[in-house]
């Protein structure tokens, strides 16, 4: 006798556009799948929202449920099997995250931030219903950053006020956000371990940066705070690959990215990187993007403002310097070093802007 497909029932917190765009992840489980599908029952509070995603999704071959409420009201361990996060609001989440624990639920989780340096990050958790420890610190975090997040935001991330850098960062962030939940979600439901750290960051939507936080009362020096949280990680931090620490107090939160030396093992905050063959090649990858970017920027500055966002800093003070190098340009004797900062701040007075 072959045995059907076990039906587990996963609460999708959030119905919007990040929820919409994550369809994809729930139909490419259920066709690998042969031992359940994954129901995703969307909760929104906007009349009609949940509906219009369940009928997307159910149109694309994704057997799914909607319900028109607050996600609060909904996070039910004797219904569902686990929780996917795709919520604008950093309070909603931090408040979805004490009841996750009160119900012992694992849950998923996806955030894009811009951060005020205009910086912008895709963020994502994994949370076995066990991880206390972990799921405080993840909450603590997001409920310090919802006391600095613009209203409205969303509009500014990829809603009619988005700026050309951020929209066309968008595919690829929700690749990154898809590629996760499609990794986690079996995982998830029978409480296997996850194959992400608990928390990671990306500002291409290609590199994931296991993500440290550490709770303080004051904002404390960079090395020392990036020291003491990584005393104790909860993921390896192999020597030569970088991580990222967000230091949060009440009203503040700081991002240092850090990196443990090759050498010696040593912690250090990243000052400075050499602008190696990798990331030039994946720059030229991306060239036609840029080259839109210079078109549409009325001048040199505002174009390598944009280079920024998309590329990062690091790419922009060498287009500012040097100018793109194409494919089959001759190289450099030796390879530049540009100066970068690498830690962004938050606080009531340079907000976060936030999206799903």
């Amino acid at each position: 006798m072959i045995r059907g497909r076990a039906r587990r029932s996963i609460l999708n917190a959030g119905a919007h556009r990040g929820a919409q765009e994550n369809i994809s992840a729930y139909r490419e489980h259920n066709q690998r799948s042969t031992g359940a599908a994954v129901v995703p029952h969307y909760v929104d509070f906007v009349p009609g929202r949940a509906e219009e995603t369940a009928e997307r999704a159910r149109n694309l071959g994704v057997e799914a449920e909607a319900i028109e409420a607050h996600v609060e009201e909904e996070i039910d361990a004797e219904r569902y099997q686990g929780v996917v996060f795709n919520v604008d609001n950093p309070g909603t989440l931090a408040r979805g995250l004490s009841l996750v624990e009160e119900q012992r639920l694992p849950s998923l989780g996806y955030l894009l931030l811009v951060l005020p340096s205009d910086r912008m990050l895709g963020l994502r958790f994994v949370l076995q219903a066990h991880e206390r420890e972990r799921r405080e610190e993840v909450r603590a975090f997001f409920a310090a950053l919802a006391t600095m997040t613009a209203r409205s935001g969303a509009k500014a991330v990829l809603g009619e006020d988005a700026r050309t850098p951020h929209t066309l960062m968008e595919p690829l962030m929700r690749t990154f956000f898809a590629e996760h939940t499609r990794d986690e979600l079996s995982r998830l439901v029978v409480g296997a371990e996850p194959e992400h750290s608990p928390v990671d960051v990306s500002s291409d939507g290609e590199r994931a940066l296991p993500l440290l936080i550490a709770q303080r009362t004051t904002l404390g020096e960079p090395d020392a705070v990036v020291e003491e949280a990584a005393r104790r990680p909860h993921v390896l931090l192999p020597r030569g690959k970088p991580f990222m620490v967000a230091e949060v107090t009440e009203d503040r939160i700081r991002m240092h990215e850090a990196w443990r030396q090759r050498a010696d093992g040593q912690l250090a905050v990243r000052k400075s990187m050499t602008l190696d063959e990798r990331l030039l090649t994946a720059f030229e990858e991306r060239l036609p993007i840029a080259e839109v970017v210079a078109e549409q920027s009325r001048s040199q500055e505002e174009a390598l403002r944009s280079f920024a966002l998309l590329f990062g800093t690091l790419v922009a003070n060498g287009l500012r310097s040097s100018g793109p190098r194409r494919a089959g340009a001759p190289q450099s004797a030796a390879p530049a070093r540009f100066e970068t900062v690498r830690t962004d701040v938050m606080g009531v007075t340079a907000p976060v802007l936030t999206t799903d």
